[in-house]
């Protein structure tokens, strides 16, 4: 509401059947250059528009390295989940601070993160009847976590 404006860490998205697959968040995962030239862009759309809140703004790049907007999400965005384990200021906790006023600080990433955004039809990948994936042997491997929503 004052202006102050903070951004994650700019991530990489990869998507499968226009649905969003995997979530890529590490020191060069994005060009550098490409990388503020999104967080620019991103807030102009939010200054732009007035916006108050956690803002999501995804862009395609295209063949020649120009960024065009795909999706404005004006709210937490499931690609930004990551941001509750990877880094020390989650986008909810933003959008919490954003609403009540509170100090914005610059999140940091404090851990390199990738994301898989698994659907609901792994419940049912081998056969018609539902079976719960063996979350277990997810959560076995080091530095793993698991939201399911």
């Amino acid at each position: 509401a004052d202006g102050t404006c903070v951004h994650l860490p700019v991530q990489r998205n990869l998507h499968r059947d226009g649905i969003l697959a995997v979530t890529e968040v590490h020191a060069l995962n994005v060009p550098p250059a490409l990388a503020e030239q999104a967080v620019a862009a991103a807030k102009s759309v939010a200054e732009g528009l007035k916006y108050v809140g956690v803002l999501c703004v995804e862009f395609f790049v295209l063949d020649d390295g120009a960024l065009v907007v795909n999706e404005i999400a004006p709210r937490p965005h499931n690609s930004g989940h990551y941001s509750q384990n990877a880094c020390d200021v989650s986008q909810f906790e933003l959008q919490v601070r954003t609403m009540a006023n509170l100090p914005l600080t610059q999140p940091r990433l404090h851990s390199p993160a990738v994301m898989l955004n698994l659907l609901g039809d792994l419940w049912y990948a081998h056969g018609a009847h539902a079976q719960t994936p063996p979350w277990d042997a997810v959560l076995a491997l080091p530095g793993t976590h698991l939201h399911l929503y």
